[in-house]
This record gives C-alpha cells, structure tokens and sequence, in this order.
C-alpha cells in the first residue's frame, strides 16, 4: 500500500474521531443543558416543598389548637352578639324600661324621684334615646343599682353620674344619673323588591 493512501487514512480517522468527539460532546452539552440542569433544579424545587412540608407538619398541632381557638372565640362573640341584638328592641318601649328599673330600684332600696326621657338621636345604626333620672339612697343602694343595671332585659348604659353629698349626716344620698337605651338594633329589614310589568 502506498505511504499516501496509508497517511490520508489515518487523516480521515484522525477527522472522523474529531467529530465524533465533537457530536459526543454536543449531545453532552445538550443532555446537560436540557436534561440534567432541569431534573436538578425539580429536584432542588421538591426538596424545598419537602422541607416546607415538613416544617407545616411539625406545626399542626399548634395550627389545629389555634384554629379550635378561634374557632371558640367566634363562637362567645356571636353568641355575645346575639344576646346584645336581643336586648335592643325595635321601639323605643319607654314604659316597659321604665318598669324594669322602677323593679330593679325597689331591690336596691333606691327611690326615683324623676324620670325625664330626652328626644330620640338617630345614630346610623340605631336610636338612642337619654333618660334624666333623680333618685335617692344610700351608698350600698347606688352601688347594687348601678350593677344591676348590666343584667336588665334592656340594654342600657350610664352615661352621667353625680352623687351629691349631705351635711345632715343622713345615710340617704341624692343622685342625678343620665342613662342611654337603643332601639332599632344593627339588624336590617329585608328589602322587598317591586315588581315592573
């Protein structure tokens, strides 16, 4: 065989092995580009929700207790709510107020001398209605009046007090209160549509 034959065989191997190396490095690059850098990064995104997942589970005992928690608080205020709503009522009922606190001073040894209700203010959401109450008694009668005043049918508040003191060293002492009922409670109507022919 002649040199040349045996020389330009050896250049074309020589060519071929190049570019075989060179498609073997291309598949390479594109195996790793699009293959392995991918499943890399899934695998880096799992082991995060995995961690993440894990830390959730390490904190559902305090979630659930927190959610029962919750869950109790919105209760008591709903049912606290619900008690509030029922002693509003729709009217202003002066007379039945005026029975429930005449009742409640007799308990407590307190004579109403006065009874003055002022005009009605609508106050958005509801109407508040101030009564003007003089009365007479001793301290502890003031006192168990004014704690009793919490447990009435209807929702009231004081929002004046003046307990006027005496030199004749009775134990009977004059009181002015300001006290504020509401009716119209926080409940809406439901509003009747009217029918267009």
């Amino acid at each position: 065989m002649p040199l040349t034959d045996s020389t330009s065989l050896k250049g074309a191997n020589l060519g071929l092995h190049a570019a075989g190396i060179s498609v073997a490095a291309g598949i390479a690059y594109v195996a790793f580009t699009f293959v392995v850098l991918p499943m890399q990064s899934q695998q880096q995104a799992m082991a995060t929700q995995i961690a993440d997942g894990n830390q959730l589970l390490g904190r559902s005992a305090a979630i659930r207790a927190r959610h029962v928690e919750v869950a109790k608080q919105l209760t008591n205020f709903e049912t606290t709510f619900a008690h509030v709503i029922s002693r509003i009522p729709e009217t202003p009922r002066e007379s039945e107020f005026l029975a429930q606190i005449t009742e409640l001073a007799r308990s407590c040894q307190l004579r109403i001398q006065r009874y003055h209700p002022r005009e009605p203010v609508n106050e958005g959401t509801h109407t508040a209605l101030e009564v003007q109450l003089d009365a007479t008694a001793d301290y502890s009668g003031i006192c168990r009046f004014l704690d009793g005043l919490r447990t009435t049918a209807r929702l009231c508040r004081v929002t004046k007090l003046h307990v006027h003191a005496v030199d004749t060293g009775g134990m009977e002492l004059p009181i002015e209160m300001t006290l504020r009922i509401y009716f119209a409670p926080l409940t809406k109507p439901a509003v009747t549509e009217t029918q267009h022919g």
